[in-house]
């Protein structure tokens, strides 16, 4: 007759001790440190091990993008002139990183430096010659026989 019985299991348990900054049953898998990065500025993350890094845009600075270098649209950035000519406004873009002109009418291009040409269009019909007047501003000159109104 048996009274008691006592089985001992042995229990092993596999784990492993990585290295800072990777995880995974191999240690293999190098933990992604971005979601909880503070970078700024439309910056971007990159992981490193056990550390990130932050890739700011051009006008931007510091390990957290948080320093801003100054609008593109400061005369003191750019030689004491105008980004836009002609008259034209300048607008940061809302990372700051560029800039837009709102060019003053009879101007077109980037920085408002062209002037614009209406009869580039070719807006004259029946044959008729355009003559720019001004700025923004053309005549159309007809051929012998046609006229403006039909």
């Amino acid at each position: 007759m048996i009274i008691g019985q006592y089985l001992n299991w042995v229990v092993f348990v596999w784990f492993s001790v990585c290295p800072v900054g990777f995880t995974g049953d191999y240690c293999q898998v190098n933990i992604d440190d971005c979601p909880s990065a503070l970078c700024h500025h439309y910056s971007t993350c990159i992981d490193l091990i056990n550390n990130y890094s932050c890739s700011c845009g051009p006008r931007w600075t510091g390990r957290l993008c948080d320093n801003f270098l100054g609008s593109l649209c400061n005369k003191t950035i750019n030689n004491n002139t105008d980004v836009c000519k002609n008259g034209g406004l300048c607008f940061d873009t809302d990372d700051k990183n560029n800039y837009t002109c709102t060019c003053a009418d009879g101007f077109t291009g980037r920085n408002c430096e062209l002037e614009f040409d209406p009869c580039v269009s070719s807006p004259c019909e029946q044959g008729g010659t355009c003559s720019k007047l001004g700025l923004g501003d053309f005549k159309c000159d007809c051929p012998k026989g046609e006229s403006l109104i039909k």
